[in-house]
Order: structure tokens, then sequence, then C-alpha cells
């Protein structure tokens, strides 16, 4: 991408209406935090720090698949669409992000958002 924003949160700062966190696990590489609305529907975010000789995976059996951006960076939106889920991962350099929806109105848009809030406007 031409230019790219600095990263100014270590988590979202914006949450979609109705999702409660419910779960956060942080270690010295990595971050978790899970907000829920109910039992089947919510958003799991996780941020893995990079290292020298990581690997990472990330589940990529999909219906849909496009790129995108997030503050200028690349990333890729997916799609499971009878499941309800839909993920978006990408990277700034420092950090591999991903976040995971499930049953969440307007997926795309709203991970988009969450993750662009975590960067300066």
């Amino acid at each position: 991408m031409d230019s790219v924003k600095k990263r100014i949160s270590d988590e979202p700062l914006y949450v979609p209406e109705g999702l409660k966190e419910t779960e956060r696990n942080k270690r010295k590489t990595f971050l978790g935090v899970m907000w829920l609305a109910g039992e089947e529907s919510g958003v799991i975010y996780s941020r893995d720090k990079i290292t020298k000789g990581m690997s990472f995976s990330v589940d990529d059996e999909c219906d849909i698949e496009k790129q995108i951006a997030v503050a200028g960076y690349i990333g890729t939106y997916r799609e499971k669409t009878k499941e309800k889920e839909s993920w978006i991962t990408w990277d700034d350099k420092d950090y591999v992000y991903v976040l995971d929806a499930f049953d969440i109105s307007n997926a795309k848009k709203e991970l988009v958002k969450m993750a662009e809030s975590m960067y300066e406007e």
C-alpha cells in the first residue's frame, strides 16, 4: 500500500454495539480478546508478535476471499457463508492480527472498522 498509518492501540478501540468482553488472554508475545453477544455471536481478536523463524497459519477454507486494506497494510477478508463466519488477517510488520466474527451483521464492514480503530486517523 502507498501509505501506512501508525498503530495507536494494542487492540480495537471500536467494538460493535451489543458485544461485551468475556475473555482476555495476554502473554509476552500474544494478546487475545473475545467479545460476545450471546452464545453463538461475537468477535475474537488475536495479535501475535512477529519473530524470526515464526510460522503462522489461518483457516483458509472459505466461500469468499478478498484482498483488503487495514490502515494501508494489505490484508485478507474470508467468509464461510453457511457457517456465518467471517475473518480478516493482516500484519503491520510488528504483529500478525486476526479478527474473527461469528453471526455478526455487516461482518466485513465491522471487522475492518475494528481493525482500523487501532491506527491513527
